[in-house]
């Protein structure tokens, strides 16, 4: 898949790539998270990650994968995490009311789990770092979090407490981006301790390139209704 399009912007691509979107400690803070995440990922059995949308492909690659490798893995520029960022009208239910969880298709996992409590952390974790993007660095909630500019708007005018209640409100709202996408994880799965850095660069590359096509096909959708105005 290439990109044939400049919808995250050329000038905005090299500063991400080169590191400038975010600072030393974001960068570390969001490495840290993807590690986690995918940490998160290898205790779920195989069941749960199908449930999440994963190929079965997927799963053995998640449940074979070292934790030296999830490390390698984990520097992408962008996150391997979702939380409904590009659902505007998801954000606007739990913006409104936070504390009122809504019925939800059970999980296919029943029971406590070694994966749970890590879950839940994670998801804290995870929306404390997409409001602080969100209120201090708008273009990093859009890159990094490929978070909608109606999102980041209700995310901004929330307090914590509400975005903390968001974990309790909605029992799965941390899951993996792009899961469907078996090739991206694919690749990305298969980078090593060992691989070569055009290796690892290569694969996770491969997430812009998914981010870009995502705001474009948006910017098509958004053409007609604009056009009738």
């Amino acid at each position: 898949m290439n990109i044939e399009h400049d919808a995250v912007g050329a000038a905005a691509r090299s500063a991400w790539l080169a590191g400038e979107v975010l600072s030393v400690a974001l960068r570390v803070s969001l490495r840290e998270l993807n590690a986690r995440f995918l940490g998160c990922l290898r205790l779920m059995p195989e069941q749960e990650l199908g449930y999440l949308g994963f190929a079965p492909t997927v799963t053995r690659l998640l449940q074979a994968c070292e934790i030296e490798s999830t490390l390698v893995m984990a520097a992408c520029p962008y996150a391997l995490f979702d939380a409904a960022f590009r659902q505007h009208e998801c954000w606007q239910a739990i913006c409104s009311s936070p504390g009122t969880p809504p019925r939800e298709a059970a999980s296919a996992t029943s029971g406590p789990a070694e994966y749970l409590a890590e879950y839940d952390a994670l998801t804290e974790m995870a929306l404390f770092f997409a409001w602080h993007l969100a209120t201090t660095n708008a273009l990093a909630t859009r890159l990094v979090l490929g978070m909608s500019s109606a999102t980041a708007e209700l995310i901004r005018s929330s307090t914590l407490p509400a975005i903390a209640g968001a974990t309790r409100a909605r029992r799965r709202l941390l899951r993996p981006r792009w899961p469907q996408r078996t090739l991206f994880w694919r690749r990305l799965l298969t980078i090593t301790a060992q691989s070569s850095q055009e290796e690892a660069t290569t694969a996770q590359l491969m997430g812009i390139q998914l981010m870009a096509t995502e705001e474009r096909l948006e910017e098509l959708a958004a053409a007609p209704a604009a056009r009738r105005r």
